[in-house]
């Protein structure tokens, strides 16, 4: 899980490298007037960072289950691996690189819209900052969190837990109560969020000027 995290950061800090540099330095009005239809460009550059995060990603995947694969070996703690279980871990292999695509979409529109790669990173800090401290509050809204959502895409389903408390003329009790939610919220939630992102940024980068 940390693997898949790790990963999906890379991939947005990478598609936001790849636009908001073009943007700071001038490239992209450069670019313009070479291919004035301005979607066109948009959608080629944010494919683009999409499409080049995936050999990094599955590089990294295939190091990272080589190394777990070796270092268990050695303990004999691979004599259990079924098929079904390497299914399982091919899957989530696919889910993984599908997420960092996700992510360096998300981040190549950001790097339109926001034009500084700093100005990015401080959006995403301020925002997981944020988003913490309101679900550590309000624990029903882990369903509506990026962070917990993204672990549901990773595992296929993920859980949260809600405490109940009661007040009785003994005191109060709490107990916590454990909620499923299921891959398909999380996919739902991930590719709505990323698709609002995407498309604010393409309005925006139409109707703004590029230099």
């Amino acid at each position: 899980m940390g693997v898949s995290l790790l990963l999906a950061l890379v991939a947005l800090v990478v598609g936001t490298t790849s636009t908001a540099a073009e943007l700071s330095t001038g490239a992209m009005s450069n670019w313009l007037t070479f291919e004035p239809r301005r979607l066109r460009v948009y959608a080629s550059k944010v494919l683009a960072a999409a499409a080049g995060v995936v050999p990094v990603t599955l590089v990294v995947l295939g190091l990272v289950v080589a190394g777990a694969w070796v270092i268990h070996d050695r303990e004999g703690l691979t004599t259990g691996m079924t098929a079904d279980h390497w299914t399982d871990a091919g899957w989530t292999a696919v889910r993984i690189v599908a997420l960092a695509v996700v992510a360096a979409l998300v981040g190549a529109a950001l790097g339109f819209l926001l034009r500084h790669t700093a100005a990015v990173l401080g959006l995403t800090i301020g925002y997981v900052l944020v988003e913490g401290i309101l679900s550590g509050v309000v624990p029903r809204l882990a369903p509506w969190t990026a962070r917990t959502n993204l672990v549901g895409w990773t595992a296929g389903g993920t859980s949260y837990s809600t405490s109940e408390c009661v007040t009785e003329a003994t005191g109060t009790t709490c107990e916590l109560t454990e909620h499923a939610l299921s891959f398909g919220h999380s996919v739902v939630y991930v590719l709505v969020l990323a698709a609002v992102v995407v498309v604010v940024a393409a309005v925006v980068f139409r109707r703004r000027d590029a230099a």
